[in-house]
């Protein structure tokens, strides 16, 4: 508000809005958020109950009609759903909480020495990573080309993606990959290793 009112909306916003007040805000409405959808869970979880309680053992389905019988397990459905993406955005409220350490960083000269590198160096790891990608995407499109049809793990753009990733870690296994053919095989494999493990990865280091 300080801002706004001696800069004016826009270039108050702007003024105020770096990189450290950006994550605090963003660490504050994820919270909120989450807080949300655990209201939401709880509210579904009593109506659940309340549903639960219609019930009766003694009776061959539970419930008494098909209709609340399929509110039941409609309901049951929306929750597990639910309650799987509420685990799955809780699981990233974590990095947000670490990210705001990048702030008492700053502070201290021997921790902002390697958040100022990232700064410094983070045009360049851009750009790099432009070019890394490209090249990475034409190997995995590669590769499913090459395995789609014969291994699971190579059956879709995603998985193939995932998989080249593994490889370049060095997580493969050798006999599966050259039953398709070990010409194709030697040929992708050591031009992926040349390439993207030995040139650019020692490259993205030098950055």
């Amino acid at each position: 508000v300080k801002h706004w009112c001696q800069l004016g909306l826009l270039k108050g916003t702007t003024e105020y809005m770096n990189f450290i007040n950006f994550i605090d805000w963003i660490g504050i409405i994820y919270a909120f958020v989450l807080v949300g959808l655990w209201i939401v869970q709880l509210v579904r979880l009593s109506d659940l109950t309340t549903i639960m309680k219609t019930g009766n053992t003694l009776v061959p389905g539970t419930f008494a009609d098909d209709a609340t019988r399929y509110q039941f397990f409609a309901k049951v459905d929306d929750i597990v759903k639910e309650t799987h993406l509420f685990r799955t955005l809780l699981s990233v409220y974590p990095f947000i909480i670490v990210s705001r350490f990048f702030k008492a960083f700053s502070s201290q000269p021997r921790l902002a020495m390697v958040t100022n590198t990232l700064s410094q160096a983070s045009i360049d790891i851009f750009h790099f990573g432009v070019v890394f990608a490209s090249v990475f995407t034409v190997f995995t499109l590669s590769a499913l080309l090459l395995w789609g049809q014969e291994l699971e793990y190579f059956a879709n753009f995603p998985r193939a993606f995932n998989t080249v990733f593994r490889i370049m870690l060095g997580d493969f296994d050798w006999d599966e990959l050259h039953e398709v053919g070990r010409p194709q095989a030697y040929l992708w494999f050591w031009t992926f290793q040349w390439l993207v493990n030995l040139i650019m990865l020692n490259m993205l280091l030098a950055i």
